[in-house]
């Protein structure tokens, strides 16, 4: 379907950088759009636009490289998008959608819609990401949360993950006295966000937890150790990549 996310696929991660390219996008050429996840989405305070108008007979489907090109270099004209093949996630995405997330008042309207914002910069918290469940091939081994947590002094620390009865996640909850995080996926990105270290697994959804850790110190694993499900979207600078064994 043209103009429009729903049927696209992709959990809250992939659908929130899809849908926020495709309201960027409907934004800047008055295009009438319809947006799947749009609840989970503005509960995190992220705003779709709604208010194009535009519905053409030719359609496009945008590629990748696509976005930033029609968003600020060439014109589109008049054509409806699809996007439901594309996920929009190479470093150059990355890099511009942290940027925008991170520009006024866009970041201010996600932290006042955090049911947690009195957490921002207010604690010495861990949170740790481990993103089992039907990617277990591609999380890294217990040794680099084991590596990151040793080196860190924190108060309390949480863990999250769909597989909690892990080995990875029972071991850690043990050695570090992790309690879980028992919040829906909102929840869970409102209150991660606002610990002091966030360690991540890899993904889109924890991706978003560190992009709106702006508070934060970011550690991820060396992503080249398992095959990715994912573009390259984790090669922020100021994000600190940690080598493991296994």
């Amino acid at each position: 379907m043209s103009n429009s996310t729903f049927g696209s696929a992709g959990r809250l991660g992939n659908q929130i950088i899809r849908n926020t390219v495709c309201s960027l996008l409907a934004k800047k050429y008055g295009l009438y759009f319809e947006y799947d996840y749009e609840a989970p989405i503005e509960r995190l305070g992220i705003e779709l636009y709604k208010d194009g108008t535009k519905n053409y007979g030719k359609t496009i489907q945008l590629g990748d490289d696509d976005f930033l090109r029609y968003l600020l270099f060439e014109d589109m004209g008049e054509t409806n998008i699809y996007t439901l093949q594309t996920y929009f996630q190479n470093q150059a995405i990355a890099d511009f959608l942290r940027a925008y997330f991170s520009s006024e008042p866009i970041k201010q309207k996600i932290m006042d819609k955090n049911k947690f914002y009195y957490r921002y910069d207010n604690n010495n918290d861990v949170y740790v990401h481990v993103r089992l469940g039907d990617a277990v091939s591609y999380c890294p081994s217990y040794d680099y949360y084991d590596k990151v947590l040793e080196k860190l002094d924190f108060k309390h620390g949480y863990i999250s993950s769909e597989s909690l009865e892990h080995e990875i996640c029972q071991k850690l909850m043990i050695k570090y006295d992790l309690m879980p995080l028992q919040y829906d996926e909102v929840d869970t990105i409102m209150f991660a966000s606002t610990c002091k270290h966030i360690v991540l697994t890899n993904g889109t959804f924890g991706w978003f937890i560190g992009v709106f850790g702006w508070f934060s110190t970011i550690y991820y694993p060396h992503l080249d150790l398992r095959p990715k499900y994912h573009g390259d979207i984790y090669g922020f600078t100021d994000w600190i990549m940690n080598d493991y064994s296994g």
